[in-house]
């Protein structure tokens, strides 16, 4: 990545090069973590099967809106 010094931003600077690592964490290895802890009853589950529901109500409603060219109202 490229970046302006602090101090010194603008056309007239020259961008210094910034290297990043990413993250050492992905997101669907620590879902999957998470669930089967909860199966195995050593954690509580961070959403609870109703709110679930309402997430899927709104992606549907969401998809409805799309497809069909409408407003959907949940």
């Amino acid at each position: 990545m490229f970046t302006y010094e602090e101090d010194t931003y603008g056309w007239e600077y020259p961008l210094s090069e910034a290297s990043e690592q990413p993250m050492d964490n992905d997101p669907m290895q620590a879902e999957l973590a998470h669930f089967i802890r909860v199966i195995e009853g050593e954690e509580q589950p961070l959403v609870t099967g109703e709110e679930g529901m309402q997430t899927l109500k709104v992606l549907e409603a969401i998809q409805t809106s799309v497809k069909e060219k409408r407003r959907v109202v949940i």
